[in-house]
């Protein structure tokens, strides 16, 4: 093939397949395997090592020189990079692999958004929903299945001194997708308890994978590899059954049609050229322009040769002197240096590249570049930020679920092991400031809905108290006597109501002092009616409005046994109990 006008010839040994083919096997548990799954664990390799007997082995190893192999010029023209952008339209992956691993590491705000972009997918927070059909309750098989998902998820181990990568590693590592078009990754798998479950994951280097000529994405080892790339020779579909549970592929979409245009190295790779040129034109610039220098005048004929030869060399050697004796007949000055003026074109095409990425990849400018005393609007450009990140999630959700989730269950399950597959999908549900949390449980407090305490304590992160503790009761310190039933907390409730009831009726006495003994008998009377009529008002309203007959008569024996109550031992709790059962019904 050629290459920036370079022929380049790559080879590759006879394809090998021989102990890297990959089938069902029995394998012996140290556990009992779980109920409904097949004894049978498929993909396990056929011959493996004694050391890999419960652990699929590695098929792709990476090797950090892989990036030095076809390493690109430091700078490339246009012209070159839409070269490399054909290619890439002919499946030559590892060209465009390239092409970005350059611009990343050249262009620093091509790499700022980008890994903006891929941290943020990989910082979600990843969820698993058991597979119910649309107006039913997830069956208990699909429930299973779902934790099951859910445990191979959090059971990445990886070994962190090599290139295996945990869960958020392989979301990150997905994301590459979004530069190049599509990423590979291979999944380790291990056995824990019964149950075959991925270990880690490990970024697969472009070289090893591309389109057949079927359509298919296929790939070679590195036995079938050799040191180059020969697309001419067999490649594996990675869709092959025996390859199943080994790579997941991602394949991203910014546009209709092949991924292999699909990636933002595409409309971003001139960008780029316009860009290194202009850091070395305006290197240039700031050389020849950006120093003081110094400029000496005479007047025609008011210097001899020697003597003008004499003056050029002190003006040179000023600058490490810092001064300089001339005749009366020579004018010294110093010229300061030119700034590079925002109307310079350079400056304005190396801007313009800047925001080519900020727009492509997180939608907006704002985020990245502020402008001074402007204020209002960040919250808008936040916004188009967090849409792009969780848009992009979303499709690395739809691949770990077809993908992923498919892989474990087939690999528990057996063959035909997929079906209620669950979904794995990001959780974007923003967290609560305290003040709306504790907004939220006044609110929810105060319309008496049962709340598990457990439940208030942990979402509060407060701690609960034990018998005996101090603790701070509207904002009183007193010793804990331990948790109140619902009947004693309703009487002191009503207490309360009483009291309030009371200390009120006693001020408008205070001011009826004047009337006749038989009207404030009267009105002393009516005190513990009014007290409970008053807590007891809305509800007693509609109680009567439904109430049978029977109903009434019962309502005002317990009414006026609570009015008479000298001590109230539970007589209001049996008011408000018959006032239950008649609300209930409407």
């Amino acid at each position: 093939m050629n290459l920036l006008g370079f022929e380049v010839k790559r080879s590759s040994p006879k394809l090998a397949v021989t102990g890297t083919e990959f089938h069902a096997r029995s394998i012996v548990a140290s556990a009992s395997p779980r109920p409904n799954r097949a004894s049978t664990v498929p993909l396990a390799p056929s011959d493996p090592q004694p050391e890999a007997a419960t652990q699929w082995r590695r098929i792709i190893t990476s090797d950090p020189r892989e990036s030095w192999w076809l390493a690109l010029p430091s700078k490339l023209l246009p012209k070159q990079v839409d070269q490399i952008k054909r290619a890439g339209l002919g499946g030559d992956i590892w060209q465009v692999w390239q092409l970005d691993g350059l611009m990343q590491s050249s262009w620093p705000m091509y790499r700022k958004c980008l890994h903006e972009l891929k941290q943020g997918v990989a910082d979600s927070r990843w969820i698993v929903r058991a597979f119910a059909s649309e107006g039913e309750k997830p069956s208990k098989r699909a429930q299973e299945k779902a934790e099951l998902v859910r445990r191979a998820i959090i059971s990445f181990a990886p070994n962190p001194f090599n290139d295996e990568k945990g869960f958020s590693g392989l979301i990150y590592n997905m994301c590459d997708a979004v530069s190049i078009g599509m990423s590979m990754n291979e999944l380790q798998w291990t056995q824990v308890g019964g149950e075959l479950l991925p270990k880690a994951a490990t970024w697969v280097h472009p070289r090893h994978y591309t389109f057949n000529s079927k359509g298919d994405i296929a790939i070679l080892s590195d036995s079938e590899l050799g040191t180059n790339l020969d697309l001419s020779k067999k490649v594996r579909p990675i869709g092959a059954q025996e390859m199943t549970g080994k790579f997941l592929c991602y394949q991203y979409m910014s546009k209709s049609g092949s991924s292999l245009s699909s990636g933002m190295v595409h409309p971003l790779g001139p960008w780029w050229s316009y860009w290194i040129y202009g850091r070395e034109w305006i290197a240039v610039m700031a050389q020849k322009h950006g120093t003081p220098f110094l400029k000496g005048k005479y007047q025609p004929g008011a210097l001899s040769p020697t003597e003008q030869t004499t003056i050029e060399n002190r003006l040179r050697d000023a600058g490490a002197n810092n001064y300089m004796l001339t005749p009366m007949s020579v004018d010294v000055e110093v010229v300061p240096a030119q700034a590079l003026s925002k109307d310079n074109p350079i400056v304005t095409l190396m801007k313009q590249a800047d925001e080519a990425p900020q727009y492509l990849l997180l939608g907006q400018t704002g985020t990245t570049t502020a402008t001074p005393g402007k204020l209002g609007g960040e919250d808008a450009h936040k916004d188009v930020k967090r849409d792009r990140i969780q848009a992009l999630a979303g499709q690395i959700g739809a691949c770990l679920t077809e993908q992923f989730a498919k892989a474990v269950l087939v690999a528990n399950y057996g063959p035909n092991g997929a079906d209620e597959c669950p979904v794995i999908e990001p959780d974007f549900t923003e967290v609560a400031s305290p003040e709306k949390q504790a907004a939220r449980w006044v609110q929810l407090l105060s319309t008496r809905v049962p709340v598990a305490k457990g439940e208030f304590y942990k979402e509060n992160s407060l701690t609960e108290p034990s018998v005996g503790d101090e603790v701070i009761v509207d904002g009183k310190a007193t010793i804990y006597e331990g948790a109140k039933t619902a009947d004693e907390m309703f009487e002191e409730d009503l207490n309360k109501q009483v009291m309030q009831a009371e200390a009120s009726m006693a001020l408008q006495g205070e001011a009826q002092q004047g009337q006749q003994p038989q009207e404030a008998a009267k009105a002393s009377a009516r005190k513990p009616k009014d007290a409970i009529w008053a807590s007891h008002e809305r509800k007693l309203r509609d109680a009567l409005v439904h109430a049978t007959d029977a109903e009434l008569d019962e309502l005002e024996a317990k009414l006026t046994a609570a009015e008479t109550a000298a001590h109230r031992n539970g007589e209001v709790r049996e008011l408000d109990l018959a006032v239950e059962k008649i609300t209930k019904r409407f």
